[in-house]
């Protein structure tokens, strides 16, 4: 048990020195956490009821999965104190899948627990700083799918009535919490019983899927819809104009002997393929007993699948299933309990490999943090324009790129509308709308300001300088022209313009 202790202290003392590191980028941010902070805000305004943001986002769908949001006012929360140190809540959930992942091993009779100290140096948990140190759902949607995973695999060898529940139950809390979650505990079923050659784990879906439908009064039902949606409108819309993914992640390695030393670095250490072995090192340890064995268990598929599904996912094909590397974070229960029957002693060598590329990739993080360049004045321009914007009579809005809006509309409360959509998108003409102002870039409007502008009647114009200077960096070519309109504000990261000409 003493392994464990220690991993769990590590884990928890390692996290929250991070988290304290971010604390100030997290609080002031127009990424995902304040879109988290919005949902909980609007259940606390509402009493709890169910949430419609299109009266503030014109585009927006309404059905994104809120289970997150409303656990944390139904435990009275204050939302500022979740502004203040929700980034300390990731650590949190990832210790519980800690302490998961060791009931897991002592109940199925492994005793190597010193596989648990490499916990707390995985990077698949502290690589994106937002799923690490911001207040969002990524890490509770990675436990309740881990917990959902082991137990119907426990109720596969068992058939105990406590695997059940713990299955049905889990399942439950992801379905109405995180979209990504529900994908992946999908896909990792489905393959499951292809690679375990039983139908059991596709039932196990199944049934739980409709267990959620009848609980929740078919809210489950609309997150699946809305994700099936979006996920349609983003493989057959988005992804062909996403820069992030434009890179071809297998000719990267084909091509590695070409490039320089830095951007052999870069490759190697965001690479998604190669991500299986610096993201969880102990992957390759695990391939060893996997590799020696007489036949596969269902820890092995269970391992393979999410090592297949990291692959699969990294071709140009299924881009757009999200990032790959996220589903490696359903594969480390199975890895411990694997590995928990193999002394590390026994192949040394992998096992110091493992030690050295966790060691590594920390110093690589560490170094990388030390000297990234990044806009120290921007959470201050952040509140400079919420001031100025709240200041402003009714108007609707338009930010480049759309992020900007996120914070705005969560700061200046509801007085203001701003064009896009806020979480998932829409059906109809929002769904239309939506495409029509994407045209070439995402997540920037199309560069007929004027258009968009006579279009949806704009206005005010909210500009990032920062982001669009680097879409253009990205695309070696100018995309907008402001010239024409007449600045009302201006600080140094962002311009606010008029809605027309300048006559």
């Amino acid at each position: 048990m003493i392994y464990f202790l220690v991993a769990l202290a590590l884990t928890l003392s390692s996290r929250a020195i991070y988290a304290w590191r971010v604390k100030s980028r997290a609080s002031v941010t127009d990424g995902d956490a304040i879109g988290h902070l919005t949902f909980v805000k609007e259940f606390k305004r509402n009493g709890g009821a169910r949430i419609d943001l299109t009266n503030r986002y014109i585009l927006e769908g309404g059905d994104y999965p809120n289970g997150f949001h409303w656990l944390f006012f139904f435990l009275r929360f204050p939302v500022r104190w979740l502004e203040a140190m929700g980034g300390f809540l990731p650590l949190l959930f990832d210790a519980m899948l800690l302490c998961v992942a060791y009931f897991a091993i002592i109940h199925f009779g492994g005793d190597e627990v010193i596989w648990l100290l490499f916990f707390p140096f995985l990077r698949a948990f502290w690589e994106n700083e937002g799923r690490a140190a911001h207040f969002n759902e990524r890490a509770f949607g990675g436990l309740c799918g881990n917990i959902f995973l082991l137990s119907t695999v426990g109720f596969y060898l068992e058939a105990g009535w406590a695997w059940g529940l713990a299955a049905l139950l889990s399942f439950l809390a992801l379905s109405v919490s995180s979209k990504f979650t529900w994908q992946a505990v999908a896909f990792h079923c489905g393959l499951l019983s292809i690679f375990a050659g039983s139908w059991f784990f596709l039932i196990a879906f199944v049934a739980s899927a409709f267990f959620s439908f009848i609980c929740t009064l078919g809210y489950s039902w609309d997150v699946l819809k809305g994700l099936v949606r979006f996920s349609h409108f983003y493989s057959t819309y988005l992804a062909k104009r996403y820069p992030g993914l434009k890179r071809q992640w297998y000719m990267e390695l084909f091509s590695l002997l070409r490039f320089g030393s830095s951007k052999i670095l870069s490759i190697v250490f965001t690479n998604p393929p190669l991500k299986l072995i610096t993201n969880v090192p102990l992957t390759l340890v695990a391939f060893i007993p996997i590799w020696y064995a007489l036949s596969y268990n269902v820890w092995h598929h269970w391992i393979l699948v999410s090592v297949f599904l990291l692959l699969l996912i990294s071709t140009t094909s299924f881009k757009f299933l999200g990032e790959p590397e996220r589903y490696l974070e359903y594969a480390i229960i199975p890895i411990f309990i694997v590995l928990s029957f193999f002394p590390p002693n026994e192949h040394i060598l992998f096992t110091s490999l493992a030690i050295a590329v966790s060691i590594i990739v920390l110093l690589f993080e560490l170094l990388k943090n030390r000297f990234k360049e990044s806009n120290q004045y921007r959470g201050e321009d952040l509140r400079e324009l919420r001031n100025w914007i709240g200041d402003q009579s009714t108007q609707t809005i338009l930010t480049i790129p759309f992020r900007v809006s996120f914070f705005l509309g969560y700061e200046t409360g509801d007085h203001h509308r701003y064009l896009t959509l806020f979480s998932s998108i829409g059906k109809g003409d929002s769904s239309l709308d939506y495409k029509w102002l994407i045209k070439d870039w995402y997540p920037f409007v199309r560069n007929n300001i004027n258009a968009v502008i006579d279009r949806f009647g704009v206005n005010l114009v909210v500009v990032d300088k920062e982001s669009v200077k680097n879409l253009e960096r990205f695309i070696d070519d100018s995309y907008y022209s402001f010239d024409e309109f007449a600045t009302l504000y201006e600080n140094s990261t962002f311009r606010v313009f008029r809605g027309h000409i300048e006559a």
